[in-house]
């Protein structure tokens, strides 16, 4: 996913897009490796940051493609989609619509959640400590 975000949004080739964004996945892995909990945890924060800024500007280059290409495009019809299928069931279920606000949070935070986190559970999987 983030190789093709940087690819659409900053049009860099998919190689180097690829090269972009292992060089702080072996960094991180490195880190949760050798280093202590809290410096694991530390980078994985500077690290957050700096994966949601780039899905930041996915959600600018989707917003472009959308204004260039129209809402037929399928970029326009995904983020259409799933948009409507949280509002949808926010509407049905009023008593959450509030938890809407945490869709963009959601959104941004993937990289994150779905690369940061799996690196760091595989690394600590013996740590019991649960944080301390």
């Amino acid at each position: 996913m983030l190789v093709g975000a940087l690819n659409a949004v900053l049009g860099v080739s998919k190689w180097l897009s690829l090269g972009l964004n292992l060089v702080p996945v072996l960094a991180y892995s490195l880190v949760c490796y050798y280093g202590k909990s809290k410096t694991q945890l530390t980078m994985a924060k500077i690290l957050s940051v700096a994966y949601a800024l780039v899905m930041v500007a996915v959600l600018v280059g989707i917003a472009v493609t959308v204004s260039e290409e129209g809402f037929l495009s399928p970029s326009a019809l995904f983020l259409v989609a799933i948009t409507l299928s949280f509002v949808i069931s926010a509407l049905m279920h009023p008593l959450e619509i509030s938890c809407l606000l945490h869709g963009f949070v959601y959104f941004i935070t993937i990289p994150s959640m779905y690369l940061l986190l799996i690196i760091f559970s595989i690394f600590n999987i013996n740590n019991v400590s649960w944080g301390k």
